[in-house]
């Protein structure tokens, strides 16, 4: 899904904005690129249960109560439990180049993965094992307090180049992680191995996963990121994060990956999004250039009706015509009756 535009969608908890469902093979891949994703009225913004799943340049603004905005996650069998039991051998997640923005007043944070259930693996929800990758995305979310959940069971978590505004500060975990059993426990197995550098994050937020936590030179702390305002999430000449990316990123352990985001993200439905034509700054926007500009409502390419509406004529037509053919076989059918049992 590519160069659109996904509004007014979602409801509850668990009708999503977007939910790509499981893919049955190894080879199946859900790729979500240079698309506005907003206004979600419940439910995650975007859902994915595939063993591979791209996030690529896209604008995520989430308001609702009832999720994240993203959420990439194992295969739900339910309830037919032994189709999990042959998992995918690869399940991964490269998140690059995307504005990630929860602003709900109470929110759950910015994403979750691994898996989404609390209980035995037999009740048709494993975890993933994955491997999630986070390159030149922005992190935004005044009241976020827990940025990633990470629940069931997972490989590896690598982060380079992202800005993590998170502004609770010492009351924040980045990636937050609480170790149990598989019966009842967000997390059970092995942590999750932990890479990353040249990040911004707010001064006070916890690096730690667990038990375990990232190093000392993941992250350039900081009290804020230098937005344009709180809404306008590209940098100001003065930001701390204008030259703070790092080309030099060490090779994934990911079957395919992008290596710089090549498109902004941007608030509009368009098919000729702004090229990236460099990575030097940290976050989803280069510094000095301006992805394409939302119009009002998104007006210029809004979805409203015609102003003759194609679809009533069509029905009406096909109405009239029906009309018609029911009174043709009426009349023949009259017609056909012997005079006297004619009324």
């Amino acid at each position: 899904m590519q160069n659109s535009e996904v509004v007014n969608c979602g409801a509850g908890t668990y009708e999503h904005g977007l939910y790509a469902s499981r893919g049955l093979t190894d080879s199946a891949v859900f790729t979500l690129k240079n698309t506005y994703i907003h206004n979600i009225l419940g439910g995650n913004g975007v859902k994915s249960r595939f063993p591979v799943s791209r996030i690529y340049n896209n604008y995520i603004d989430y308001s609702a109560g009832d999720g994240r905005p993203l959420e990439l996650i194992s295969a739900d069998c339910m309830p037919n439990a032994f189709d999990c039991y042959s998992t995918p051998s690869t399940f991964e997640a490269d998140v690059v180049g995307n504005v990630i923005i929860n602003s709900n007043p109470s929110p759950y944070g910015w994403m979750r993965i691994g898996r989404d259930t609390i209980g035995l693996v037999a009740y048709g929800k494993p975890p993933s094992n994955g491997k999630y990758r986070f390159a030149y995305n922005t992190f935004s979310g005044a009241q976020v307090v827990e940025g990633v959940a990470v629940w069931g069971v997972v490989k590896s978590i690598e982060a380079y180049n992202n800005i993590f505004d998170i502004p609770k500060g010492s009351a924040a975990k980045l990636f937050s992680l609480t170790s149990g059993t598989e019966a009842d426990g967000t997390y059970y197995g092995a942590l999750p191995s932990l890479s990353g550098s040249n990040n911004w994050v707010t001064t006070g937020a916890s690096l730690k996963v667990g038990t375990s936590a990232f190093a000392a030179s993941f992250a350039t702390a900081g009290t804020t990121p230098g937005f344009t305002s709180s809404t306008v999430l590209t940098l100001t000449a003065s930001s701390p994060c204008v030259a703070l990316a790092t080309t030099t990123v060490p090779a994934t352990t990911l079957s395919s990956t992008v290596s710089v985001p090549l498109y902004l993200p941007s608030k509009a439905r368009t098919t000729s999004p702004t090229p990236r034509t460099s990575a030097k700054s940290a976050g989803a926007y280069e510094f000095g250039l301006t992805a394409v500009a939302q119009t009002a409502d998104n007006s210029a390419q809004s979805l409203t009706q015609p102003t003759t509406d194609i679809g009533l004529i069509v029905g009406c037509a096909v109405g009239a015509v029906a009309l018609v053919a029911i009174l043709v076989v009426a009349v023949y059918a009259i017609n056909r009756k012997p005079a006297s049992e004619r009324v």
